[in-house]
């Protein structure tokens, strides 16, 4: 197979003191040495099939993606899962390359950034993963109170969220036939974890909140999303009877590793109403690409780059083509199609 990168190490300096190029044609004086290039080129393409040989690209450049700390996100390009972890070395077309994260629960996600690749230049970054702290309040006795964060409502009865590292507000709304305790403060470090609880006094007299609807949301299975409602976070694994103000509101679900996360949804919240939704979340599979011996070819899934020395990336279920590209003084391995099962990994291994 002849593609890529360079081929100039064919043959040593031509008589004129040029060396061949293919960038641009072969620009050589001597017409028999440029036959000669070709004749040589031509009988080891028909001679040895398979060997790889490089040849120049031009409009290729570099990308490496390095996360810190290492988490399980999955490094896309452009919309397109390159591999989890990070990039250890991945070919783009040069021009501006979009690289975003999956989100990783505990750990807040990187915006997007813009990777800007030159012709055979490579662009390393480090991406920072911002480590979160673990709030939980619980409401005692458990009324259907709505908890508050830093003002913004989260939940009813209690939380267990992932907040910013430092000093939060901590408050409660009413509810019939209890006086709510005082707002409380709380700073936590990143890593770490805090437990409020806001005891309720017996009120007869007290009255409740008026003119909201609720919204019911769990996750099928159980996992630690979080959800938001109009962009904003509210609370992990569900939402228990959240009081809402009347009129439309935009359901969304941060990423878990392994698992599909489901399109966001619009519901209608109406006064005194309930809304409930479930969120379904589909169990990916592991595909994991070894190079054997470990070498730098660029791994191939359906003709896309993703990395070279090897792959780990969680994957829809369904058949994939993993092909590798050229490594000179080796035989590249043939395409290999497999079927990613939901909840296993599966290994390819090029040799």
């Amino acid at each position: 197979m002849f593609q890529r990168r360079y081929i100039s190490w064919l043959l040593p300096y031509m008589p004129g003191g040029r060396k061949p190029s293919l960038d641009g044609g072969i620009v050589l004086r001597d017409g028999w040495v440029k036959a000669l290039l070709v004749a040589v080129v031509a009988a080891l393409v028909l001679v040895v099939p398979g060997y790889a040989f490089a040849v120049d690209e031009p409009g290729i450049g570099y990308l490496k993606v390095k996360c810190k700390p290492e988490v399980p996100t999955v490094v896309y390009v452009d919309g397109v899962p390159m591999d989890g972890w990070g990039i250890k070395n991945v070919e783009l077309a040069s021009g501006e390359h979009v690289v975003s994260f999956s989100d990783v629960p505990g750990f807040a996600t990187p915006e997007p950034v813009i990777a800007s690749i030159v012709s055979g230049g490579t662009v390393s970054m480090v991406v920072g993963f911002v480590q979160l702290a673990l709030l939980q309040v619980v409401c005692e006795p458990a009324v259907k109170s709505t908890v508050y964060i830093d003002g913004i409502p989260r939940n009813d009865y209690g939380v267990w969220a992932y907040v910013e590292p430092g000093a939060h507000s901590v408050s409660f709304g009413e509810v019939e036939g209890y006086d709510p305790p005082d707002p409380q403060v709380v700073d936590i470090p990143a890593g770490d974890s805090a437990i409020v609880v806001g005891a309720f006094t017996l009120n007869p007299e007290a009255g409740g909140p008026t003119g909201f609807g609720c919204l019911r949301v769990e996750t099928s299975p159980a996992l630690p999303t979080t959800i938001y409602v109009d962009g904003i976070p509210r609370d992990c694994w569900g939402l228990a009877w959240l009081k809402l103000p009347v009129g439309p509101h935009e359901i969304s679900f941060s990423d878990v590793p392994r698992f599909t996360t489901p399109d966001p949804v619009v519901v209608d919240v109406s006064e005194c109403g309930v809304v409930q939704v479930t969120a379904t979340f589909i169990q990916q599979g592991g595909l994991r690409v070894v190079t054997a011996p470990p070498n730098s070819a660029t791994v191939y899934i359906d003709g896309l780059a993703r990395d070279s020395w090897g792959i780990w990336l969680d994957l829809p279920s369904g058949w994939y083509t993993v092909s590798f590209g050229d490594i000179p003084g080796h035989v590249t391995p043939a395409p290999q199609t497999v079927f990613v099962v939901p909840g296993q990994t599966t290994l390819v291994v090029g040799e």
